[in-house]
């Protein structure tokens, strides 16, 4: 028996000692913050919780700058009566990540109270009411994201505040898919964009996104990222009253999906390469041919939405406003050419997404400053027809694969008179390109395996900016083609036609231009640079032709 009681005394011993080498672990609770809790901020009581815990804000004003790097629900009793401010200017109020972790927000409001500040050479540019990054999966139910620079930030990237203060300064792809799902949440009053989605997944629905400056930017890098598995959708929302698009995508067109969103009163309600499914449409398509005259419809896009697909809009004399999104096969005309002016809304006059086939004709789109004439994504095609656009940030934006053949207009006073991008094409025909600032014709690719492409004939192309006629930037992976017959290229303050680059006075980081240029019987007169550059284009000017590859 005393052997017995000696073993066991022995073990107990043992067992003691081992124990204090074992992790000791916490069960997940819930850590409340108030200014009688024991925990009078957020951030204390983010570090004290054990993954897996809730931490639960209490009705107060928050001055914090908030960071999460665990699975954790951040969750706040009323997000009308909870809300966090941030207490840096250069930083997000929360930021998310870039651990693979699982979160979960709920029931607070973020707004930067303070004004952003810049440090020297502009590298901080973290000013999202919260911002997402690397592999985190974050839920967003029942916030308000108001008065910030974006209102919600996706990266797979994390800010560089936080690669300095972490060391790691250098990161290179693949980079892992963040994934954020938002629903029941405010978005309204930010700067920049209400919700910027660059190469994540994203589901946004039943939420509220208004007063921002475009409503949700979508952006995709995915290939020189090492990013996969890109989609959002976006359904059920209330999308209204942003200055710019209230959906616009750069990303693929099958990367973006959804359905029933109500959209009115954006600069756009959809620009780039989305669907047109996306918006509810405000009228049902009743009509093959509607006369406008501005009384019968509340707005040029109530038309728009009442024809039916290959209907006729006449426009009656007047000055309309636009900011019209098409989503089907349509004309619109002047009852009288040069009698219709069309201004932007807020940005763009006409905004043309999958599913557009317009043919526009005798119509004057006008701007003081604003963002597009046309801006084309997607599949879409235009005809535009002894038709005017001036005034805008770039007279034609087209990226996707959109296709548009101009033909006796008159595209002038812009600032890029067109600028083409991803694998778009122009064809362009007996046209004048007049005195837009910067250049006549831009393509412009520089990271994307797409190739932008116009061919242009019998045009007049004169007294453009400081970058030509037309300029085919060189690109990294982009190979621009451009055919170039019979147009007279005068006076204008760069050269007539160049592909860009250290010797044609353009700073690319030595970037070599890829693509063809082919073209015969141009005249150039009068070009401040030069008529070609290089001079190896100079076939443009001889009636014989040639053709340049850079490949």
């Amino acid at each position: 028996m005393r052997r017995m009681s000696q073993f066991i005394s022995l073990s107990a011993a043992l067992l003691l000692v081992a124990s204090s080498f074992l992790p000791i672990f916490v069960e997940a609770k819930t850590l409340t913050v108030c200014s009688a809790c024991n925990y009078l901020s957020i951030q204390e009581a983010i570090d004290a919780a054990q993954p897996g815990s809730t931490v639960l804000a209490k009705e107060g004003l928050y001055e914090e700058s908030l960071r999460i790097n665990k699975d954790l629900t951040l969750k706040g009793t009323d997000s009308k009566k909870v809300k966090v401010t941030g207490a840096e200017k250069d930083r997000s109020v929360l930021f998310i990540g870039p651990a693979d972790i699982t979160v979960r927000v709920e029931g607070l409001t973020f707004s930067m109270s303070k004004k952003p500040e810049t440090t020297k050479g502009g590298k901080y540019h973290d000013l999202s009411g919260i911002r997402v990054s690397g592999g985190a999966k974050v839920t967003i139910v029942g916030c308000s994201l108001l008065e910030n620079k974006n209102g919600l930030s996706v990266n797979p990237i994390a800010p560089e505040w936080f690669r300095e203060s972490s060391g790691a300064t250098s990161m290179s792809p693949p980079y892992p898919t963040p994934e954020v799902t938002v629903r029941e949440t405010t978005v309204s009053n930010n700067s920049s964009q209400g919700i910027n989605l660059l190469s994540c997944k994203g589901t946004i629905r039943n939420s509220k996104i208004s007063g921002n400056n475009t409503g949700i930017l979508i952006l995709e890098v995915a290939q020189e990222m090492g990013v996969k598995d890109v989609q959002v959708s976006i359904s059920d929302n209330r999308i209204s009253d942003n200055g710019g698009p209230g959906i616009f995508s750069y990303a693929d067109l099958e990367d973006v999906e959804g359905s029933n969103n109500v959209m009115e009163g954006n600069g756009a309600e959809l620009g780039g390469n989305v669907p047109g499914t996306l918006r509810k449409p405000l009228r049902e398509a009743t009509k093959k041919k509607i006369v406008f005259t501005g009384e019968k419809y509340p707005t040029l896009q109530h038309a728009v939405d009442a024809a039916l697909p290959k209907a006729k809009i006449v426009m009656e004399e007047g000055d309309y406003k636009g900011g019209i999104t098409i989503t089907k096969e349509l004309t619109i005309e002047a009852r009288e050419a040069g009698a219709v002016i069309v201004r932007p809304n807020k940005g763009h006059v006409i905004s043309l997404v999958e599913g557009a086939n317009l043919r526009l004709e005798g119509v004057k789109l006008a701007a003081d400053g604003g963002a597009y004439g046309v801006q084309g994504g997607g599949t879409a095609k235009a005809l535009i027809e002894d038709s005017n656009i001036s005034g805008h940030g770039s007279g034609l934006w087209l990226i996707g694969s959109t296709r548009v053949k101009i033909i006796s207009s008159d595209i002038s006073r812009n600032h890029w008179g067109m600028r083409l991008r991803q694998s778009s094409h122009a064809d362009i025909e007996k046209t004048t390109i007049a005195k837009n600032q910067l250049v006549g014709i831009e393509l412009d690719d520089l990271t994307r395996l797409r190739s932008p492409s116009i061919e242009i004939r019998k045009s007049t192309i004169t007294q453009n900016g400081q970058r030509g006629g037309i300029l085919l930037k060189p690109a990294l992976k982009s190979q621009a083609e451009a055919v170039i017959e019979g147009n007279d290229f005068i006076e204008n303050k760069g050269y007539g036609v160049s592909v860009g680059g250290h010797s044609c006075g353009l700073s690319l980081h030595q970037l070599r231009f890829q693509g063809v240029v082919e073209g015969r019987d141009n005249h150039f007169q009068g070009n401040e640079k030069g008529s070609v550059c290089p001079t190896s284009l100079d076939f443009l000017m001889k009636k014989e032709g040639g053709k340049f590859s850079g490949k």
